[in-house]
């Protein structure tokens, strides 16, 4: 990620606690006794505003609710319309219909928009390394990257709501998968050009149906609604630790807390007993190489259901229920899994204490995992994707996350990075 100005604006205004960011507020309809706070717990201040740029939960908690892609996946992994009403795709091309969204401050979104947004990611100015991936099939990828031009050749505006994306390959499911991620959500190029080094603060104007209204660093950021439904207002909190938001929680002063899996054993019981598992696209699964040491022999013989069971005090369902067939108990075994996915790494420590310590668990990287089931130097890990060569797979549960909730929810959904979806939360009463 290339350095960029504001990030040093905001360690400026890190020194001053008391000092408070207003941003003036656009016009919205008075809330009604019905319309609600939601305050939810965050453990890091956003790195970044920028969607483009996200890399952090707290980035992406922000950028998802307040900006949009084209389409959004469905935690069964459907891709389905976004800020863009309808996507198709014949041969080379891909054309585009811009739904009829409004921008934060009322501006209608178009197609010219639209164009400008995608090439947007890829000026050296942004340098977004998820977006170079993404897009690099489009005609034009080349020239944006190098600075040649600030536009994509391969995307033409046919009307005020249409517009096509040339690919240099036949179009596919994948692309539209591509135009689902985050990373692509519609930022007006206008908005960054018109807010200057600190356009972050001032001008984050999307589609997602909520703006910043103020931010005091290292303490919270609020968000008001300005369309569509879900609480009126949305305060991110920050903690420094789960004990202090579990306080927090239980003294109602959150209304929302995101519990890392790792914590749900050391709940207590009556608010474990609460919390609601929502699922994100993909599977946690067991990967084993056909031809790694001890490849076919497995030392555990309890159920499936019964380690994720244990794993999740009984909060997530178990994809399977027995092991199959060529796992026998026997050898142990190294189990290898991704820091970075806490969940995988509960799966692994738990099995481990139900084989009584005959599976060891090494915690690594997801490059590094990947690198050594390519070359099948390991025997097993778990992960969402396959990358033995002759291997296969026991699936384990869906990805998701954990959320304890003060109020009585009828419906909440997260995006696909884990995000919660603000819009999606209606409350009982």
């Amino acid at each position: 990620m290339n350095i960029r100005l504001w990030p040093w604006a905001l360690l400026g205004l890190a020194l001053v606690p008391a000092l408070l960011i207003t941003i003036p507020k656009p016009h919205v309809v008075e809330p009604s006794p019905a319309q609600t706070t939601l305050v939810e717990v965050i453990w890091a201040m956003p790195q970044n505003l920028d969607p483009a740029l996200a890399s952090t939960p707290a980035d992406w908690q922000v950028d998802d609710n307040v900006f949009e892609p084209l389409l959004s996946e469905t935690s069964a992994g459907q891709v389905v319309p976004g800020a863009a009403s309808l996507v198709t795709f014949q041969g080379h091309t891909v054309t585009v219909v811009v739904g009829s969204h409004k921008l934060a401050n009322n501006r209608s979104l178009t197609a010219s928009t639209v164009e400008e947004a995608l090439a947007r990611p890829l000026l050296p100015t942004v340098n977004s390394p998820v977006a170079r991936v993404l897009l690099r099939n489009v005609v034009g990828y080349r020239s944006v990257i190098s600075g040649h031009q600030n536009y994509l050749s391969g995307i033409r505006v046919v009307s005020k709501n249409t517009l096509t994306i040339t690919l240099k390959t036949p179009a596919s499911l994948g692309f539209l998968r591509n135009l689902a991620n985050p990373a692509l959500s519609i930022v007006p190029l206008s908005d960054q050009v018109q807010g200057g080094p600190n356009w972050q603060f001032t001008n984050l104007l999307g589609t997602g149906g909520y703006r910043l209204t103020n931010w005091v660093p290292l303490d919270h950021l609020s968000f008001q609604r300005v369309t569509g439904s879900g609480p009126t207002r949305v305060d991110l909190e920050l903690y420094s630790s789960f004990h202090l938001a579990l306080l927090g929680f239980i003294n109602k002063t959150v209304t929302v807390l995101p519990v890392p899996a790792n914590q749900l054993a050391a709940m207590p019981t009556r608010l474990s007993r609460q919390v609601t598992f929502l699922p994100t696209p993909g599977t946690l699964s067991l990967f084993w190489g056909a031809k790694s040491p001890h490849a076919s022999t497995y030392p555990v013989k309890a159920p499936v259901r019964q380690w994720v069971d244990r794993a999740f005090a009984g909060r997530v369902s178990a994809l399977g229920y027995s092991w199959p067939s060529g796992m026998p108990a026997g050898h142990p075994m190294t189990v290898w899994v991704n820091g970075q996915d806490t969940a995988a790494v509960v799966l692994a420590r738990s099995l481990a204490h139900l084989t009584a310590g005959k599976v060891s668990v090494r915690v690594s990287s997801a490059s590094q995992i990947r690198a050594l089931a390519s070359s099948g130097q390991i025997a097993a890990y778990i992960g969402t994707q396959n990358w033995f060569k002759a291997g296969k797979t026991l699936p384990l549960m869906h990805r998701g996350n954990f959320w304890l909730w003060n109020q009585d929810v009828l419906s909440a959904t997260s995006f696909a990075n884990g995000a919660l979806n603000w819009h999606s939360i209606t409350f009982r009463g």
